[in-house]
């Protein structure tokens, strides 16, 4: 008799637990389908993006009249990095940004390649949400690039103040990088540097990339890369490892930031670069109630986060990105026509507001630095 109830126990538990992997099944299979027909949808409507006509034309002006560094009204730093400082300006009354980078620190660092990889990069692409290069031009101690003022302030600062984003504005702020990385990829533009620091909001708030150190061009859609460069929370496990990194590493970033927007910190951090590390290769991704109560970003966020490049989401190309399920009410067209409505309007007294900035020291020298070759940099600014 008690042997009988045990095995009917067991059978009613087997075939529970049979239904529920059933449902579970089910549910995935549902999934994917709904997933390829949005990404066969995209293959339809997805347009190109539009070129920034404005700022290729300014580009062209500048080119012809000549720039120099006694053109410009150079004011307070805006932006800091490692590789140089980033500064407010005024050309004729027009706000710009001007990136300065010392030509000794590049030299010393063996990033002069990497210099003029960037400014080509620069050069060639052409997207809403990336910044324009306006023009590029050296004195004997100094490359600079030139670049739209974007008076909107750091996404990283906007963040800092709110905490947290909700689905909203974080699917916002998803939806215009993921048109971003999918104009940069299919061009094989690896980009190495997502974070919220380097996405600046312009006058209407929208989101611009705006740092392109990082940026490598591939052999193609498949090639691969060895460096080992970005910020600690956002590298992917091949980047660590030294095992050669392709495109999908931007889609790994991706993932960090949508989790660090709706959660208010990345998943993996640390005092020090190799406790990072360490967390990162060891992947114990523990996503927080608040966010899992959402069960599409739950998905997509577990799916970006692959440590394994080769079955992360994205792999494939970036239409497996736009077309999940999260993203089934963005309107992708919509998206590169800057046609969506931004969360947050900066609040400016005029164009030239750099208040939504951090104060930063001015640089101070304390020697001139040793000459350089001027050999390395002779062509500088000539490409624009």
């Amino acid at each position: 008799m008690r042997s009988g109830v045990l095995i009917r126990v067991a059978v009613a538990g087997i075939t529970v637990a049979a239904a529920y992997y059933l449902r579970r099944l089910l549910v995935e299979r549902r999934r994917s389908w709904a997933e390829e027909r949005r990404r066969l949808k995209l293959a339809k409507v997805l347009p190109e993006p539009l070129e920034d006509l404005a700022g290729k034309e300014r580009r062209a002006q500048l080119k012809q009249r000549g720039i120099s560094l006694g053109d410009l009204d150079v004011q307070r730093t805006i932006g800091q990095g490692t590789f140089g400082r980033v500064r407010f300006a005024l050309l004729d009354k027009e706000p710009v940004a001007l990136k300065i980078l010392k030509k000794h620190d590049i030299v010393k660092m063996q990033l002069t390649a990497r210099s003029f990889k960037e400014l080509d990069i620069l050069l060639t692409l052409s997207h809403p949400f990336l910044v324009t290069l306006l023009a590029a031009f050296q004195t004997e101690s100094c490359n600079y690039l030139l670049m739209p003022f974007l008076p909107g302030g750091e996404l990283y600062d906007l963040l800092r103040r709110t905490r947290r984003f909700g689905t909203g504005p974080s699917r916002f702020y998803a939806a215009e990088l993921a048109s971003a990385l999918t104009y940069m990829h299919a061009r094989n533009v690896v980009c190495r540097e997502i974070k919220p620091e380097n996405l600046v909001l312009d006058t209407d708030g929208h989101m611009v990339l705006v740092d392109f150190g990082f940026c490598k061009r591939l052999d193609g859609p498949k090639g691969k890369t060895f460096t080992t460069c970005g910020t600690p929370e956002y590298l992917a496990p091949e980047i660590i490892l030294s095992k050669g990194h392709g495109l999908c590493c931007d889609w790994w970033a991706f993932g960090i930031l949508i989790f660090e927007m709706l959660h208010g910190e990345p998943p993996f951090t640390g005092e020090r670069p190799m406790l990072i590390y360490g967390k990162i290769l060891a992947n114990k991704l523990k996503i927080p109630e608040r966010v899992r109560r959402d069960d599409d970003v739950t998905d997509l966020i577990q799916r970006l986060l692959v440590s394994d490049q080769e079955t992360r989401l994205g792999h494939g190309g970036a239409s497996d990105v736009l077309a999940h399920a999260w993203f089934a009410e963005i309107d992708w067209a919509a998206v590169v026509r800057r046609g969506l409505t931004p969360p947050f309007v900066p609040e400016l007294s005029g164009p030239c507001d750099t208040a939504k900035f951090e104060e930063y020291p001015d640089s101070v020298e304390s020697a001139e630095p040793p000459p350089v070759d001027p050999m390395l940099f002779a062509s500088w600014g000539t490409q624009t």
